[in-house]
């Protein structure tokens, strides 16, 4: 039985036959080949950019093709500033064009880095309030603002006793970007934080926001006070009840009363701005 199958597999008729098949299978295969890599399949990418990067523009990161060569790629739609960096995070669409054909894909611009943060020791007096917001110096992030909060919630309860204690902080960007950073509270009776507050003289912000402010101060205080303190209550009182219009011989058309803030919310001063009827306006100096 062996010695005839072996005779029968050994014809050489079917090995022709088997042979001319083989070839014909593989010519059909190569030209199928060649004509597969003559042809333009298109098949479009999804393009994920991190947000501050600039949009790539090279073809091949847009589309699978046999053939790159002469496509024009328009990305006007993404928001870029003027150094053409990402600035918006958001999904957005391009367009690729060749000849008669264009393509539309999407650019999803993401936010994924946390905030750079710089941290400060911080000494309060003895049952003293403090916030987490107060051990941070800067925060940058390109999705501000930062959120500060303690990593223990027992920390904020550290003021009850004197020592000094390892804080922990996590700092978040508005899309859940974090980082955890660690500072020193130190708790001492007679200390006071509110003190160092309100030290700081440098203007931080204005409300309401004024772009054209001169640094004129109608009301300047020696150190800042509380958005509630006696003091500026009654100097806001003074300001707004007070007839400018025998300082000025032009007829005034408005007047806005404008406080000046340190970065911890103190109060350093008030601003009065006059605008006149002929369209000028002026910052009252304080002798006037």
């Amino acid at each position: 039985m062996d010695e005839e199958f072996f005779i029968e597999e050994s014809n050489p008729k079917k090995i022709f036959f088997v042979f001319c098949l083989l070839l014909i299978i593989g010519t059909a295969g190569y030209f199928g080949w060649q004509y597969y890599q003559k042809q333009d399949y298109v098949k479009l990418k999804t393009i994920t950019v991190e947000l501050g990067e600039k949009i790539p523009t090279e073809i091949s990161r847009y589309l699978k093709s046999n053939e790159l060569a002469g496509y024009i790629l328009d990305v006007s739609n993404v928001r870029v500033d003027e150094e053409g960096n990402t600035n918006s995070v958001g999904e957005y669409s391009f367009k690729l064009t060749k000849g008669t054909k264009s393509y539309k894909g999407k650019i999803i611009v993401k936010d994924t880095k946390p905030p750079i943060v710089d941290l400060q020791n911080l000494t309060v007096g003895l049952n003293e309030e403090f916030d987490p917001e107060d051990f941070v110096l800067s925060c940058y992030d390109l999705s501000l603002p930062c959120y500060v909060s303690f990593t223990h919630i027992s920390d904020g309860l550290l003021n009850e006793k004197e020592g000094t204690y390892d804080i922990s902080l996590t700092i978040k960007d508005k899309y859940g970007n974090e980082t955890i950073k660690k500072a020193k509270l130190t708790v001492k009776k007679g200390a006071s934080l509110n003190s160092i507050k309100a030290a700081d003289l440098e203007v931080d912000s204005l409300y309401p926001k004024d772009e054209d402010w001169d640094d004129i101060f109608t009301v300047r205080f020696s150190k800042g006070l509380l958005n509630d303190s006696p003091e500026l209550d009654s100097k806001i009182l003074a300001i707004t009840n007070f007839d400018y219009s025998e300082k000025y011989k032009k007829e005034i058309t408005n007047q806005t009363n404008i406080l000046a803030y340190n970065k911890y919310g103190f109060v350093l001063g008030i601003i009065v701005k006059l605008e006149f009827i002929d369209g000028t306006k002026i910052y009252v100096p304080e002798e006037n």
